[in-house]
């Protein structure tokens, strides 16, 4: 006669192991659709399936994901998700106007400079600039999220409303520029607007050199200036 000599398996151990490994496997398994659906809840506000299922889209644009390689407030995620909608929106020839009520409604006057910025492809620009100055990449991330966090005082969306006040544009930009002292102020347009943007912008620029210069970009139906500070000058 044999016998088995092993130690039978303590229930409560059993138990623990079992309890532990359930844990694990619905943390691996549902994690995801946990993040996914918190998600969701973020554009729920958009409340047009058709809109919110672009919005999703967005999430594997590149621009998208180096966005949240520096930002990792959701309610801007949100917001740049938004603004790459309204690019194609913009691109599709769709009415962009629903959208944009409901980030008004939402998130106010600085949700939607946050939503323009990406729909103008403003960061992609922004980030080639802060790349090509030199700084650390914990200092670029620091300029990024200063920049998110003052945008209505580093950035200036021109639309053709501007057109008849010209010259009020010009002394608003101009008082920024001088209380806030940035390193780089952005001039933006899109469409219609962009002879107008060009007129203002020049006419900042007269106001301020040589303290700063002026780079600018054109694609498509935006322009795009640049106003950056020079090394070699301190307001």
């Amino acid at each position: 006669m044999s016998f088995n000599n092993s130690v039978p398996p303590d229930p409560i151990e059993s138990i623990t192991k079992g309890t532990v490994k359930a844990v694990i496997d619905l943390t691996s398994e549902k994690i995801n659709e946990y993040i996914e659906k918190f998600r969701n809840r973020k554009i729920a506000f958009v409340d047009d399936p058709s809109i919110i299922e672009n919005i999703k889209k967005q999430r594997e644009k590149g621009e998208w994901k180096l966005f949240t390689t520096f930002i990792k407030d959701p309610k801007l995620h949100i917001l740049f998700q938004t603004g790459l909608t309204l690019r194609d929106f913009e691109e599709e020839r769709k009415n962009m106007k629903p959208l944009l009520d409901k980030i008004y409604k939402k998130y106010d006057l600085k949700g939607i400079h946050v939503a323009w910025f990406a729909q103008n492809g403003l960061f992609g620009k922004y980030c080639d600039y802060l790349f090509e100055s030199g700084l650390s990449m914990e200092d670029i991330s620091k300029e990024i999220n200063q920049l998110f966090k003052d945008i209505d005082n580093r950035v200036f969306f021109i639309r053709k409303t501007h057109g008849n006040k010209i010259r009020q544009v010009v002394g608003e930009i101009v008082a920024k520029i001088h209380t806030f002292n940035p390193n780089l102020f952005i001039i933006s347009s899109i469409g219609g607007a962009s002879g107008i943007c060009e007129r203002i912008t020049i006419s900042v620029h007269n106001k301020i050199k040589p303290l700063y210069d002026c780079e600018s970009y054109h694609k498509k139906r935006k322009k795009i200036f640049f106003l950056v500070k020079r090394i070699d000058y301190e307001l």
